[in-house]
Order: structure tokens, then C-alpha cells, then sequence
């Protein structure tokens, strides 16, 4: 039980690590058009 959640829990950084990759290398773009 206790390895399950710790798997869910890497898995849901490991998400949020992607998403702030994808945002900070998106923005760049977005301020040239602003």
C-alpha cells in the first residue's frame, strides 16, 4: 500500500516537472507576441 502511493506521488511530480518545463519553454513565445 505504502509503495503504491509512493509511486502515485513520484509519478504526480515527475507531472508537475513536465508542466513547468512545458510552461517556462512556452513562455518565451508568448512574450514575443505580447
Amino acid at each position: 500500500s505504502y509503495v503504491a502511493t509512493h509511486k502515485e506521488d513520484y509519478t504526480i511530480k515527475n507531472t508537475v516537472k513536465y508542466l513547468e518545463k512545458s510552461i517556462t519553454s512556452y513562455l518565451p513565445y508568448v512574450n514575443l507576441y505580447d
